[in-house]
């Protein structure tokens, strides 16, 4: 008698926000192929036709921000509407400037932490309430950095930084607060991943390879991330794969920290 697949996700619904690009919607696409349904939170206002160029192409959308701070309860009524209860929230919106610190301005601060940490322990909130009220259980996995472990540049993310480490923190005390409640709650700290936002601020794929060069050759598999590296393993977590993993934020950067 065969074994169910502990990576199947049929019956599942995942909320993935800032899902309209990079990691988010690689998330996605791999949430979908894994048998979920998938609804993407996002600001962008193009998300539907996005989705549906690139994929997946019949995931629902909500169109919000997760920096507001009483939007998150309206997020979550609006992205039960099209599949039920959500079941897997994937924390991915996050916004990544790069500001020297004896630069940045209060406001600055506020703008990296309403969305980073704000914004994903609110939604976190929101979907817990939501699914506990419904006796259900489920999973939390929440974007953080490597940056929240050790600085990768001289300078520049001291702020985002601190909200990443921050998330990692969130993470390890949701897991606890929530685990008896039915809800795991895991993290993924990616190393640099070669997003849209990343080739574009770079100049393009090639530009991006030659001023990451000092990276792959840190790198123990000689190369730059793809979203989808990321994607994959936030598959696991939402996954019967992971039902013993708690309260961890698995760093995947290709063992770039490793030295």
């Amino acid at each position: 008698m065969a074994r169910p697949n502990p990576f199947d996700l049929s019956g599942q619904v995942a909320v993935v926000t800032g899902g309209a690009s990079g990691m988010g919607r690689a998330i996605a696409v791999r949430m979908r192929e894994a048998g979920s349904q998938v609804v993407v939170v996002d600001k962008n206002p193009n998300t539907k036709r996005i989705l549906k160029e690139k994929g997946p192409g019949d995931a629902a959308v909500v169109i919000a921000d997760v920096s507001e701070p009483h939007a998150h309860q309206d997020i979550l009524r609006r992205a039960a509407e099209p599949f039920g209860t959500p079941t897997i929230l994937v924390n991915d919106a996050g916004i990544y400037p790069n500001v020297a610190v004896l630069d940045a301005t209060p406001e600055f601060f506020d703008l990296v932490y309403e969305t980073n940490l704000r914004g994903l322990a609110l939604t976190s909130i929101a979907f817990s309430k939501l699914l506990i009220a419904e006796g259900g259980a489920g999973s939390i996995i929440n974007i953080a950095s490597v940056d929240g472990l050790k600085a990768s540049l001289p300078s520049g993310l001291a702020p985002y930084a601190a909200t990443k480490a921050g998330v990692m923190a969130l993470t390890r005390h949701m897991a606890v607060e929530l685990g008896p409640q039915g809800i795991a709650v895991n993290g993924i700290a990616p190393g640099t991943v070669m997003t849209e936002g990343v080739l574009t601020g770079l100049g393009g794929r090639e530009a991006a390879l030659e001023k990451m060069a000092h990276l792959v050759a840190r790198n123990p598999t000689g190369r730059v991330a793809e979203p989808d590296d990321i994607a994959k393993v936030a598959v696991f977590l939402a996954s019967d794969a992971a039902s013993y993993v708690r309260g961890q934020t698995l760093v995947v950067d290709g063992g770039v920290t490793l030295n």
